[in-house]
């Protein structure tokens, strides 16, 4: 990659954006180690990569900045960085890109390296708190857990379809487009648009294809029955059958990748088994699940065990309903147990 204008700050090299570069806030990064190991520095994200807050004053400004700095790697991942952009440096230029564009993200402050020889040794990516959000990962549950006739589902869609939609359409891929990695931004009572985060995995300079926009949209979870939803809003009209196509091979290495992960990282794994509350939160959207009985319309249940009318059900999910089975009690019983094992793999 062309090499950026950077500028040494103490032992780092430096980029910093345009609208941040000013003497103060230099002193302030050279010195940044220190400060996010004082006490007015607040972690928000511990791990491999620290997240951290951090209120600093400088040039007659008060600026809130997040902080992530990212862990050690291999020799060999050193030697990728070096040819293609360090974690840091390719968020840096991801959200500068995204934000010449229009596309809501967070504002990037600056990028830090620090080489010895052919090794990174330390590396973070400064940006300014984004501020009046919610993740789409929780109010995607929340909603979940208190819809009654599905509603609210469909104006959250459309503002993430719209909004991932844009994100293509100006050439860049997010690379790890889990709704943990999406902000709503709030606005009132509702929310105005979304923002997106973690962009190391970030592509952009060229024109997706439909193969690559549908692997950028496997990683997305939603409840069962609304993917169809995203895909209409996402496309605007009538869904591409070589998009689908795609999709359908993209998301099933997208599970395999899941399912081989204690392979791939066994001591990780390890230690979330070991220690679970360091695991990351894993959320499941039940399935229905349709039990006909004598009662002229017959009765649905879902997995949290509410009964919903024929109505209720068809409105939550609109002719996406799963099994059907006969009023006796070996098949209720499969039902239930069919049910348990939907809610397991989600």
């Amino acid at each position: 990659m062309a090499s950026p204008n950077w500028i040494q700050l103490g032992d780092f090299r430096v980029l910093v954006g345009p609208a941040f570069d000013a003497p103060g806030l230099r002193e302030v990064l050279a010195n940044l180690p220190a400060l996010l190991a004082g006490p007015d520095a607040r972690v928000l994200q511990a791990g491999r990569h620290v997240t951290s807050r951090l209120s600093v004053t400088a040039d007659g400004r008060t600026f809130d900045l997040v902080i992530k700095r990212f862990g050690r790697q291999s020799a060999f991942k050193d030697f990728w960085d070096r040819l293609h952009g360090s974690k840091a440096l390719r968020t840096f230029l991801a959200a500068g890109h995204m934000r010449r564009h229009g596309i809501g993200t967070i504002e990037p402050v600056a990028c830090l390296e620090r080489w010895s020889g052919v090794r990174l040794r330390d590396s973070a990516f400064v940006s300014l708190y984004l501020a009046d959000t919610v993740c789409f990962k929780d109010k995607l549950a929340e909603v979940w857990r208190q819809s009654t006739d599905g509603s609210e589902f469909e104006p959250l869609l459309k503002l993430v379809a719209d909004g991932v939609r844009r994100l293509h359409d100006s050439g860049c891929t997010h690379g790890d487009l889990g709704n943990q990695n999406i902000e709503l931004v709030r606005d009132g009572d509702g929310f105005s648009g979304i923002a997106f985060l973690d962009l190391n995995r970030a592509r952009f300079g060229r024109e997706l294809s439909i193969g690559e926009r549908a692997a950028d949209i496997a990683r997305l979870h939603l409840p069962y029955g609304l993917y169809d939803d995203f895909f209409r809003l996402y496309w605007r009209g009538e869904v591409p059958a070589a998009f689908m196509r795609a999709y359908r091979l993209r998301r099933f290495f997208f599970k395999l990748h899941g399912a081989t992960r204690c392979f791939r990282h066994p001591l990780r794994e390890r230690r979330y088994r070991l220690h679970p509350e360091t695991a990351p939160a894993q959320v499941g959207y039940p399935r229905l699940v349709h039990v006909t009985d004598n009662l002229p319309d017959g009765h649905y249940t879902d997995s949290r065990g509410r009964r919903l009318t024929r109505d209720e059900a068809t409105a939550l999910f609109p002719g996406k309903l799963i099994y059907r089975f006969e009023d006796n009690d070996s098949k209720q019983r499969k039902g239930v147990m069919e049910m348990q094992r939907t809610q397991r793999r989600i």
